[in-house]
């Protein structure tokens, strides 16, 4: 590893989302083998081997910065500092590749598919996180369909707390998501309105700011619950303490990749109940390890909770157990980082011929 230097260029923490862990664990993971640097608008607290840079431009005076710390290769995982990060590759004539966290083909329309393209045919690979996802951009673009790659989302394995699911009753919702659409939220608000001995509460995340969208969202959602639904804005740490109070995690997406929020949930032995949309169901096997439905749908969620609730404490722990061991066989962070190593690598031998 101690010939790749890379510069990676993303949103980081303290903005936090899936996206932001991931890069969080790609940096600590690159940085203990020697210095290297960051490109992030964030006020990122790094680590002594990480060169924060936080002017976002390519001018003379960072590519001479870069060219003296032999940078040999650049990632990208933010959409609008692709131009920037592009720049900068060819400056230094080293590979560029793009992390694509989310692919909205079909949802955001032409100027969303123009703009993978153009990542797409200016990049040397396009990494993504989920089948779905891979099989989705190589049908949109099959031109380009050799420098699509999966590398599937991983974490660090967390202690299974099953004492949390002792009690046959669901009596507390917790749905971690971000105030935004796709995440469909308004269906888990209906829900909410009529399961009222049910809390439901939206966790979303700290560190983003506060905009009037957002905030007219959370007054909409609020009013659809009847007043019922409750929200807390927390960072990472006490996302994670909340999930350990809850009963089931419930995430309504109308569209996922390899959601973190669902891997550590399913890591802590939670119950775990998500629409069967992109990439949740390559993690979740329906009855088995948590539950699947149909998005979209109020009266899907109420069925499914109303189904949860009925299935007796010894089941309820064998899905539990279950639904950790997936994430500890299959979704190991170690696999995901050794799988960027390898192909950082394969690139920087391939240039040096």
């Amino acid at each position: 590893m101690n010939k790749i230097r890379p510069l990676f260029i993303s949103r980081t923490l303290p903005y936090l989302g899936g996206r932001e862990i991931m890069v969080n664990e790609i940096i600590k993971y690159f940085s203990e083998s020697r210095m290297f640097w960051v490109m992030t608008p964030d006020k990122y607290k790094g680590g002594v081997r990480v060169n924060v840079i936080n002017k976002t431009v390519c001018d003379e005076n960072l590519i001479k910065r870069l060219k003296r710390a032999r940078i040999n290769i650049v990632n990208c995982h933010t959409f609008y500092l692709f131009d920037v990060a592009s720049k900068i590759a060819k400056r230094l004539n080293v590979p560029i590749v793009f992390t694509l966290h989310g692919v909205f083909i079909g949802i955001y329309g032409e100027k969303y598919n123009s703009l993978i393209k153009k990542i797409s045919e200016k990049s040397v690979l396009v990494i993504t996180v989920s089948e779905m996802y891979l099989k989705k951009l190589k049908k949109t673009f099959p031109l380009e369909a050799s420098k699509f790659v999966k590398i599937q989302n991983g974490i660090k394995t967390l202690k299974p707390r099953y004492e949390k699911n002792k009690s046959p009753y669901i009596k507390y919702i917790i749905i971690p998501a971000r105030l935004n659409k796709l995440k469909g939220l308004e269906y888990a608000a209906q829900a909410s309105r009529q399961l009222k001995n049910i809390r439901f509460c939206i966790c979303h995340p700290s560190g983003r700011k506060d905009n009037i969208e957002e905030y007219k969202y959370k007054n909409k959602l609020f009013k659809e619950s009847g007043n019922f639904m409750h929200f807390k804005k927390l960072n990472h740490k006490n996302m994670m303490l909340e999930t350990q109070k809850a009963d089931l995690i419930l995430l309504p997406s109308l569209i996922e990749g390899i959601s973190i929020s669902i891997l550590e949930s399913m890591s802590l032995g939670k119950i775990v109940a998500a629409t069967r949309v992109g990439g949740s169901p390559e993690i979740i096997k329906d009855g088995v390890n948590g539950f699947l439905f149909k998005s979209k749908s109020t009266d899907s969620i109420i069925k499914t909770v109303d189904k949860i609730s009925k299935i007796g404490l010894e089941n309820k722990k064998a899905i539990s157990k279950n639904a950790a061991l997936t994430v500890r066989n299959k979704f190991d962070i170690n696999t995901m980082l050794g799988q960027y190593k390898d192909i950082f690598n394969n690139l920087i031998d391939h240039e040096n011929k």
